[in-house]
């Protein structure tokens, strides 16, 4: 069971540019949902590179965690 703020997503892992034209510019790891895009992190880590999550990239995955705005904290990702 999902605690209050938690949620569950599922969707496609993709690769693409962030804030661009910004000091905040670069490759960010998103999961691509039916509902819509978000920024994937897993919570704790460094924002700007997530090497192991890249790996992952065009793999279907479920996520549990917290969506704030347009990031997605998880905290448990597993692989389709």
């Amino acid at each position: 069971m999902l605690a209050d703020d938690q949620m569950k997503l599922k969707g496609k892992i993709i690769v693409k540019l962030f804030g661009e034209g910004t000091k905040s510019e670069h490759h960010a790891v998103y999961i691509d949902t039916a509902e819509g895009s978000y920024v994937l992190r897993k919570k704790g880590a460094n924002p700007f590179e997530s090497p192991d999550l890249k790996q992952m990239e065009g793999k279907e995955v479920t996520v549990e965690g917290t969506l704030d705005k347009y990031v997605f904290f998880a905290h448990i990702i597993e692989e389709k």
